[in-house]
């Protein structure tokens, strides 16, 4: 929730909106996780309660801290205005959408006749909220912010959900559950890949809002990657499953934090270099 632009110079100005993306990632992850489940079983997604008071404390401390990074956080409804046309007011109300659904199956009795109703508003939610997620920043001129990188709050968001529904050590669907939380971290580290390249091409045409983080892009990526393609799985495979959670928690945040401080702008200053670069 919220813009970002550019900060020349200046000190890190997004960590309210890396701790909202990074929370927000996490919650949605636990509403797509049930809805990937569903589809690969041919059901519909369920949570249970626990889930659901999961993903509304994680989704609403998120929003929270997003409309103190707001300043005029009563004034947030006028997102509202833009729906269809604006990808932020698309978040706003996924995010309002997957909240009522989770909430609503979090207060209900386990057999109520409205349950099914509200696991599927806060699963489908979810997919939407974390798609919209990805896409809210692809803003013109910000030359790292486009391409698969969007594809990272789904990716990651519905991996960490998959380990806190069913990858639970001794559940009886953990087995099933691992192999695809493993087939997901592999997916999401061609990701890492596909977009430290990209990255790497938007450093070379742009300016970096943060010069001073962007010069150890590589430390800040290459601990993302390691988090999640390397002890997550080193983690599973030993049987610790809460260090499994706590190491790729802290890929969403290095994911996060990467995105918004590794961000790169498309400048006069820096087309003018790049041309003469050419010449």
């Amino acid at each position: 929730m919220g813009r970002t632009g550019p900060h020349p110079g200046g000190g890190f100005h997004e960590l309210p909106l890396v701790l909202f993306t990074a929370m927000g990632m996490a919650g949605g992850g636990i509403g797509a996780a049930r809805v990937l489940q569903g589809a690969l079983s041919g059901r519909l997604p369920t949570l249970t309660r626990a889930e659901s008071i999961l993903l509304s404390v994680l989704l609403g401390t998120g929003f929270l801290i997003s409309a103190w990074h707001l300043g005029r956080p009563l004034r947030g409804h006028l997102a509202l205005r833009g729906l269809g046309r604006s990808p932020l007011s698309n978040e706003v109300v996924a995010l309002g959408v997957t909240l009522t659904g989770a909430l609503l199956g979090a207060g209900l009795p386990p057999t109520h006749r409205l349950q099914g109703v509200s696991d599927l508003v806060a699963g489908v939610g979810s997919v939407a909220f974390l798609l919209a997620v990805g896409v809210v920043y692809r803003l013109p001129g910000q030359l790292a912010w486009r391409g698969m990188v969007v594809f990272h709050p789904l990716v990651l968001g519905t991996t960490w959900g998959l380990l806190m529904t069913d990858a639970r050590l001794g559940s009886p669907t953990a087995e099933a559950t691992l192999r695809t939380v493993l087939v997901a971290l592999l997916v999401d580290g061609v990701l890492v890949l596909v977009r430290n390249a990209a990255m790497e091409r938007a450093g070379r045409k742009g300016a970096a809002s943060y010069p001073g983080v962007f010069r150890f892009r590589g430390l800040v990526m290459g601990a993302r990657l390691a988090s999640s393609a390397l002890l997550t799985p080193l983690a599973l495979l030993e049987g610790q499953w809460w260090i499994a959670v706590g190491t790729l928690s802290l890929a969403c945040l290095l994911d996060r934090f990467g995105f918004y401080a590794l961000s790169v702008r498309q400048t006069t200053e820096s087309e003018v270099a790049r041309v003469e670069a050419l010449l």
